[in-house]
């Protein structure tokens, strides 16, 4: 098995403040053009499996208007974005999970032939305690061969990931490499792991600093996507 995933947020229009980026233009951030630039990316990064975050109800249409099989789980408590999953494969079946800790935050789950992939988008805490609640639940009664990756909004330190290296899967992009500059500093807070049974050969990733621009006129979101290959 040869299965090429990747994960993306890709940063909702409703949270966009032209403060919050001050290294781009304002005709980068203009909402018709960057979707237009968001579509452009999804159908470039050419992958079975592309787990979106930060999807608004607008671009979950979109997605599915040109030809695209996108699965879609809002977040609740009236949040204007939640978690898409995109394939190329058949899909035998898809759950959400909506944690219990009445975050809205939720993880879409799909079935694939032999494998599932988790997407989420983990609640940022300043301790970081709510995403290691939120993973640890959805860890709980995982499948054999799992795939989990989004946005973790924590880095490799974190209880989160710790976590999920506990559990037995392994970080698919070790080597690590900044996946966005949120508040003027790079970090990696997006992560795809994986189950022991399955090898992981990732993707590089652009170089970026903390003054990086992003978005960009190459980079439509303030998050690169992640992408690796994994084989059994």
């Amino acid at each position: 098995m040869d299965l090429r995933v990747a994960t993306w947020n890709v940063l909702c229009d409703a949270y966009v403040e032209p403060e919050y980026f001050p290294h781009t233009p304002a005709a980068i951030l203009d909402p018709d053009r960057r979707r237009a630039a968001l579509l452009d990316r999804i159908r470039s990064l050419d992958v079975d499996i592309l787990c979106l975050q930060e999807v608004d109800a607008g671009l979950a249409a979109a997605i599915r208007a040109v030809g695209l099989d996108g699965r879609y789980a809002p977040k609740g408590g009236g949040k204007p974005d939640g978690c898409a999953t995109v394939s190329r494969l058949p899909v035998r079946s898809e759950r959400t999970l909506a944690y219990a800790d009445g975050s809205g935050h939720v993880a879409l789950f799909v079935e694939l032939d032999g494998v599932t992939v988790a997407n989420t988008h983990l609640k940022w805490d300043p301790e970081g305690t709510r995403g290691a609640r939120q993973i640890a639940e959805l860890l709980e009664g995982r499948p054999e061969r799992f795939i989990v990756c989004g946005d973790f909004n924590a880095e490799a330190a974190s209880e989160t990931v710790s976590l999920c290296l506990a559990a037995g899967l392994r970080d698919a992009c070790p080597a690590g490499g900044a996946t966005s500059n949120a508040n003027g500093r790079a970090k990696r807070i997006d992560y795809l792991f994986h189950s022991l049974d399955l090898r992981a050969a990732p993707a590089l990733l652009p170089r970026i600093a903390d003054d990086t621009p992003l978005p960009s006129e190459s980079e439509p979101s303030d998050h690169l996507a992640v992408r690796a290959t994994f084989t059994s």
